[in-house]
């Protein structure tokens, strides 16, 4: 196939597609997933009282999962339901809050172990000269953990290169041509490290001098649109109540700009301040706008419902959708992914699933590899694993509400990881992205009509 031939594909393939990144899609710059920072969680040096209330609250997770496990007749070896850390950040916040919750005779077996902990923690010969002063235990836990999310999602630290082809894509194609779309649950800095850099924005996240004002489909200059839905760990309310972003970097990604507000709530102008990223990290902000430890995890406020808005717009006007790195855990996102699918019609879209997670060895057993999987046996695996996903009480307070059916036909698996699909996608002159259009246009000749 001529070159120019691929690239027209490729672009032609981008131009109908939008792409969701999951906690996946980062791990290959070195980012932990919720697994990793779990483990990372039990290996920080705490004091004695933080100790075994990290402990007591893990040991209450594990029980909750195994418990949910056994109630839907299924085992570990066959569920997502295990802890994550932001089952526990949601666990402390409830306990942090717990006075407001009704049912004390529920919680109140559990209740003398947190009040001890509590009191055990203002009776460190370090807290006791300062009692007044000193957070309460389980706020304190959510502060460290938050803060640690800036060393774990590896600020100032990220390897970037596997993110390569796609840069190799902007430049093979021309500034004309289509925008790529891409959406994330991420809060790490990975792709605007990447991509915003020496003066050039090839990344919109949707912010014009600092403030959040939603995508500038107009901008020229750019040629991603970056929808954050869960949030950024450089956003923030500024004195307004405006979401803006209080730090980034600077043009060769060395070192991080700063916004500093200056005290007073009618003071508006920022002060900008250039740091090493080591610095920034031996003191980070315990408040980032993230959606990190929320149950439900939709926000009726802007940006959040805004990014949502924009999510379920494009998933409708979109024909291709790459989930990359998603492992399906969000039941509210998986809804709307659902919905856009189920609105192809006649017509119907397509959803690319790029996870090792999901390969057939990871599905299935020996045995049944050994006998052979089938491509309409692997889909339906997959379609079984998302519906045990929407009808689990553990992950959605209202199962019931959740989008469930999905025809496994819609669907296409690459059992790859980020860095392994970015390379044959969009590297070589984007020879993967051509193969895939011309295997799409196979399936349904008017799809890129």
């Amino acid at each position: 196939m001529a070159e120019s031939t691929t690239i027209t594909n490729a672009q032609e393939l981008v131009k109908r597609s939008l792409f969701l990144f999951g906690a996946g899609a980062t791990r290959d710059a070195g980012c932990k997933v919720s697994k990793d920072m779990l483990e990372a969680l039990q290996k920080m040096d705490w004091t004695a009282p933080e100790k075994e209330a990290i402990d007591f609250l893990l040991s209450c997770l594990s029980y909750h999962a195994t418990w949910k496990n056994q109630k839907e007749g299924k085992s570990y070896n066959s569920t997502p339901y295990a802890p994550n850390i932001e089952d526990l950040v949601l666990l402390i916040r409830r306990i942090v809050n717990r006075d407001s919750y009704l049912p004390y005779p529920i919680t109140g077996s559990w209740a003398d172990k947190i009040t001890f902990l509590e009191l055990e923690w203002r009776e460190l010969p370090q807290h006791r000269q300062s009692a007044q002063t000193v957070k309460p235990l389980f706020i304190n836990l959510e502060e460290k953990i938050t803060r640690k999310l800036y060393e774990w999602l590896k600020l100032g630290k990220e390897n970037t290169d596997y993110l390569n082809p796609i840069s190799e894509y902007l430049k093979v194609t021309s500034d004309s041509g289509p925008r790529l779309e891409f959406f994330t649950t991420n809060y790490d800095l990975v792709f605007e490290k990447h991509f915003n850099r020496e003066d050039v924005t090839n990344l919109d996240c949707g912010f014009n001098a600092g403030i959040y004002s939603g995508i500038d489909h107009q901008k020229p200059s750019c040629r991603i649109n970056y929808y954050k839905l869960h949030g950024s760990l450089n956003w923030k309310r500024n004195n307004l109540g405006k979401t803006a972003e209080f730090f980034s970097y600077n043009n060769d990604g060395t070192k991080l700009k700063v916004l500093e507000e200056p005290e007073g709530s009618e003071s508006i102008e920022s002060e900008v301040q250039e740091i090493e990223p080591d610095k920034f990290l031996s003191s980070p902000p315990a408040d980032p706008l993230i959606i990190f430890g929320h149950g439900g995890k939709f926000l009726s406020i802007d940006p959040f419902i805004s990014l949502i808005y924009d999510f379920k717009q494009l998933l409708t006007e979109k024909d291709i959708y790459f989930v990359i790195g998603y492992s399906f855990f969000d039941p509210y996102i998986n809804n709307i992914i659902l919905e856009g699918l189920s609105k192809g019609g006649v017509n119907p879209k397509r959803m690319i699933v790029v996870n090792p997670g999901f390969s057939k060895e990871a599905m299935f057993s020996t045995e049944e590899n050994n006998d052979g999987v089938t491509e309409e046996n692997w889909k339906s695996r997959f379609v079984d694993y998302i519906q045990n996903i929407q009808r689990s009480t553990y992950l959605s307070d209202l199962p019931g509400y959740n989008i469930t059916e999905v025809s496994p036909s819609l669907i296409k698996i690459i059992p790859e990881k980020t860095s392994s699909f970015l390379s044959q996608y969009f590297g070589t002159n984007c020879e993967g992205l051509s193969a895939l259009f011309g295997e799409l246009e196979g399936e349904r000749e008017d799809i890129f009509k």
